[in-house]
């Protein structure tokens, strides 16, 4: 009877230090700046390996230009094997690396359990080491999950910009203009091939353009640019666009004073070419990033009525005009 007692309490004790989740064995974790914390990573570790201990001894999360790369070691010694991610973002990379140390710790846990089931203790330590999944040196590509910028993956910009319009006898209209965007990741598997498309509405002030007959120009229009050349480049994120432009809207003309004058509108249409460059503020792990813009194109006007004050040409807009602009919007990935 009195031997039973230490046994028992032998098995207490063993019962109690028997771990009930998952954890990471001493995890080496390096990651830059932006990235999901050591303690966000192990309790992603924890959630996809359903119990089992991960064998995941090191991750490393860094900066590849516009993108991430990351590296997660599983097992030690002669059983170690690393496994690379990519992606858009740190947070997909981490949670890519997550995925494939809980699927490395599920069947290590099944090659384990059938090495019991034949009772033989070096085929068990042998299998143990070994994994069913790819050579260590493929590459698995976060970007097929949630991370934007893969093929056909959308993205959205929204903003406003400030521009300035070259007009007639060199006055420059200067306004407004909110806008909406859509852009691709590489549609036909060529890095410079990300389409986007562009909608505004462009809402200028008044310019006058002759002091003998007190005119004053104000225009209203839509815009709407198609780009079928953009690219990333660089490590800041920033993007490059060449754009195909179309605009039609309303010219309003007036002169006099204003409770002797005469108030007109014609139609108004351009149509040109333009560039667009956009720099993308570093990852911070959100949904929304904010970013800054300047263009720069040259439109020829297809309307080009001219005004007249009584028997006096006010003005006719010329052929070509140039447009500038600079702008802040945020993107949604």
């Amino acid at each position: 009877m009195g031997g039973r007692g230490p046994r028992i309490a032998w098995l207490v004790g063993a019962a109690l230090v028997v771990p009930t989740a998952a954890r990471a064995r001493d995890l080496d974790y390096q990651a830059t700046e932006g990235c999901p914390s050591r303690d966000e990573v192990e309790a992603s570790l924890r959630a996809r390996a359903s119990g089992v201990e991960s064998r995941a001894s090191r991750i490393d999360v860094r900066r590849d230009g516009d993108a991430y790369r990351g590296e997660v070691t599983l097992g030690e010694g002669d059983a170690k094997i690393t496994r690379e991610v990519s992606g858009r973002t740190c947070g997909a990379v981490v949670d890519a690396l997550a995925l494939v140390a809980a699927i490395d710790a599920n069947a290590n846990a099944d090659a384990s359990a059938g090495a019991e089931v034949d009772a033989d203790a070096n085929g068990a330590n042998d299998r143990a080491g070994d994994t069913p999944s790819a050579p260590a040196s493929e590459n698995v590509d976060a970007d097929r999950g949630a991370a934007p910028r893969a093929n056909g993956d959308v993205e959205i910009g929204l903003g406003v910009s400030a521009f300035g319009l070259s007009f007639a006898k060199g006055e420059v209209l200067v306004g407004g203009a909110p806008y909406g965007e859509i852009a691709l990741g590489d549609a036909f598997g060529v890095s410079w091939m990300q389409p986007s498309m562009r909608l505004s509405g462009a809402f200028t002030g008044e310019a006058t353009t002759s002091a003998s007959l007190s005119t004053r120009f104000k225009l209203t229009s839509g815009i709407l640019e198609v780009c079928p050349v953009g690219a990333h480049v660089g490590a800041e994120s920033i993007r490059l666009a060449a754009c195909a432009r179309g605009e039609i809207g309303s010219l309003t003309a007036r002169a006099g004073a204003p409770e002797d004058g005469f108030e007109r509108s014609r139609l108004w249409g351009t149509a040109g070419g333009s560039a667009r460059l956009r720099y993308l503020f570093a990852d911070t792990s959100s949904a929304v990033r904010p970013a800054i813009e300047a263009g720069g194109g040259v439109v020829a006007t297809m309307v080009r009525d001219r005004f007249y004050a009584g028997t006096e040409s006010a003005v006719r807009a010329p052929t070509w005009l140039w447009t500038a602009s600079v702008g802040f919007g945020v993107v949604i990935p």
